[in-house]
This record gives structure tokens, sequence and C-alpha cells, in this order.
């Protein structure tokens, strides 16, 4: 157990040391691994294909779009929460301006929000969901308008 213990330490100090132009909790974060899927955003108008990453579990979901500088067009971020209900999120630390998308167990967006602004600095602002949600799908700025997405659109999930 105290060599577990130390080990762990070790490895924790080794990535301080590599990363040592980055504060402590951009470094950590870079450990985190994102499994990815395809997100159809499908509106009336028109409909995009992204590479999203997957957000289901607690750390992937704290960190999000955290510390990215910027986003591939055609790509975003998939948060998939264990049950429906009403969510909050926030900008801390994100770079980039998003649009957050809301979106029902049935796949039906049910708010969006546009051009979130970056935040970082304490306090940041929080958005709701304003509905309970399933999912949440987090793309560059102006991509919504770009394609005329709109709540009663739908999204599609591969897998």
């Amino acid at each position: 157990m105290k060599n577990k213990l130390c080990l762990t330490l070790i490895v924790h100090l080794s990535l301080l040391f590599i990363s040592a132009d980055l504060p402590v909790e951009i470094a950590f974060a870079q450990q985190i691994r994102f499994e990815k899927t395809q997100v159809r955003l499908i509106s009336k108008t028109g409909k995009m294909e992204i590479t999203a990453e997957i957000a289901d579990k607690g750390a992937k979901r704290g960190q999000g779009l955290m510390y990215r500088k910027s986003l591939d067009r055609k790509a975003g971020m998939l948060f998939i929460f264990e049950e429906e209900r009403v969510r909050y999120f926030w900008m801390k630390n994100t770079f980039i301006p998003l649009d957050i998308i809301f979106v029902s167990n049935k796949l039906k967006i049910l708010h969006i929000i546009s051009d979130v602004p970056p935040c970082s600095a304490s306090p940041c602002d929080y958005y709701s969901s304003i509905y309970p949600i399933k999912y949440a799908v987090e793309v560059n700025a102006g991509i919504c308008d770009k394609i005329g997405l709109n709540v009663g659109d739908y999204i599609e999930i591969n897998g």
C-alpha cells in the first residue's frame, strides 16, 4: 500500500515537472481521454454531422471543453446524464465561445443558448437547460444559426 502511494505521488509530481509551464489544474485536465461518437444536428433547413467527445462521467463532464484554445468546425462535446433533470453549465476556463444545445431523452432539442461567452475569471455565469434534459451538445458559437437549428428540432447519436 505504501509503495503504491509513493508511486502515485511520483507520477503526479513528474507530470507537474513535464507541464511546468502550465497551471497545475491544466496539466491534470489534459490526462482525461474522451471517447468520440458522431452526432447529427438536424434542423428543418439543414443538418450537420459533428465528431463529439463524450462526457458521460463526473470528471469528464466537469472538464468539458475547459482549457481548449480552439475547436474544429465539425467537432463538439456530447454530455450524457444518467437521468433527466434541469442542468446548469458554466464556462469557467473555457476559452472559446460556444452554442449549448439541451436535448431530451427522445433526442428532441428543448432549449438552445447561442454564443455563450468564455469565462476565465470567477465568478462565471451559469446557463440553465430550463427543462429536464438527458443530453447537452456544445459546438462552436454560430453553428446553430448557420444550419437553422431551433427548439423542436432533433439530434441523432451514433452508437
